[in-house]
């Protein structure tokens, strides 16, 4: 008769009624399952190079490497939230070192999204 909110550990409680007595089991879903075994990881406030997402949204694109040499206010990656299109600048010069992110993944507010190593 009725399913409830999925609960932090991915299951939903599902209501019904059989043979006229109301009952409440909890089923697993898969695809959260899935989701909660893929945690992201968290930028870190204290390194300047660890960029985070400023906003939730979508991973639009992805406009560097690792390996590549950057520069300070460059582009790193663009997010889209309610199409709304958000520019992530990198915030030092130096080298990406790790890509935490790739186009069309789902990010939370301070989701890692890049490393850049300070030159």
């Amino acid at each position: 008769k009725a399913v409830g909110d999925r609960q932090a550990n991915g299951c939903r409680e599902v209501f019904f009624e059989l043979n006229g007595l109301p009952r409440v089991i909890e089923v697993a879903e898969e695809a959260a399952s899935d989701e909660l075994s893929m945690a992201k990881e968290k930028a870190d406030p204290s390194d300047e190079g660890s960029v985070g997402a400023p906003m939730a949204g979508q991973v639009i694109d992805v406009t560097v490497k690792p390996g590549q040499d950057i520069k300070a206010g460059s582009p790193l990656i663009v997010l889209s939230a309610m199409k709304m299109e958000t520019t992530v600048s990198c915030p030092c010069d130096g080298r990406v070192t790790h890509v935490a992110v790739q186009t069309k993944d789902n990010v939370a507010i301070g989701d890692l999204l890049v490393i850049v190593e300070s030159t």
